[in-house]
């Protein structure tokens, strides 16, 4: 179960029910979750992981226990996340994880991952392309990386639902599929596969969580009942093809020199 592992942080009372049931209560986060499982299922298992902006640690607990002989690493610049991170490190006692506070922009690893995931993470960062090139360069020869972001100029299925840009931090309101394409081959990459996602199920699941948590009395009761329909209709985002979405899934390899 994705986010299962929230369940042993400082979450209040109700949440940790709530991850102990469901998981991960960030409906965004499952579509990316499911998204990166059925990617994952293609990918020959790697050794030597990183999360590029793990955030909560989610994904980095989740690679853990899919992968218990490879190492992983979690990186993010919020001292209080990485803080949280090593705290429920410790209380599920998950020795194959580690959490450090280190900036994409001057990440020093060179040739050390065979897979990197940075999910919903470059909208955020200033330099995004000084972030791709550090992020390739840590990836050993015939390393995976596995990138999503929003898309540029998104389908919004429910108008006075959807989020502002400005309201969530982003320092640039999307990304382009062509153009992401080609500033991961410009820095030596090649292109595995690209699709979109958060298409009509993911993107109004996760708007009318938004509107769940809006709730003042009886939130926790909605969203307790709402958690399975708002799971499925994530599961169906990551299986059905999406020909307009609000995301862009991409997995690129790095080359094995001769």
């Amino acid at each position: 179960m994705f986010g299962k592992e929230l369940s042993k942080g400082r979450a209040s009372f109700n949440g940790k029910i709530y991850y102990f049931l469901f998981g991960h209560a960030h409906i965004g986060n499952r579509v990316r979750a499911f998204h990166l499982r059925r990617v994952l299922k293609k990918l020959k298992a790697p050794k030597n992981i990183l999360d590029a902006g793990c955030g909560d640690g989610s994904y980095s607990f989740y690679l853990s226990r899919c992968y218990s002989d490879a190492n992983i690493m979690g990186v993010d610049m919020d001292h209080n996340l990485i803080e949280e991170c090593n705290y429920i490190r410790e209380k599920t006692n998950r020795k194959n994880v580690k959490f450090e506070i280190q900036s994409l922009e001057r990440f020093y690893k060179k040739n050390t991952f065979d897979f990197i995931c940075c999910i919903d993470v470059l909208q955020y960062i200033v330099e995004d392309a000084a972030a791709l090139v550090n992020l390739k360069n840590a990836l050993k020869d015939g390393g995976a990386l596995l990138i999503h972001v929003p898309i540029l100029n998104p389908k919004v299925w429910i108008h006075s639902i959807s989020l502002p840009i400005k309201k969530v931090g982003f320092v640039r309101n999307g990304y382009g599929v062509d153009k992401l394409k080609q500033t991961l081959e410009r820095n030596g990459l090649n292109v595995l596969f690209s699709k979109k996602t958060f298409g009509f199920f993911g993107a109004v699941a996760r708007d009318l969580s938004y509107q769940v948590d809006k709730v003042k009395y009886i939130r926790q009761v909605l969203k307790l009942f709402f958690a399975p329909i708002f799971i499925f209709m994530a599961y169906l985002d990551s299986v059905i093809p999406v020909s307009v979405g609000q995301g862009i899934l991409i997995c690129a390899k790095r080359p094995k020199e001769d």
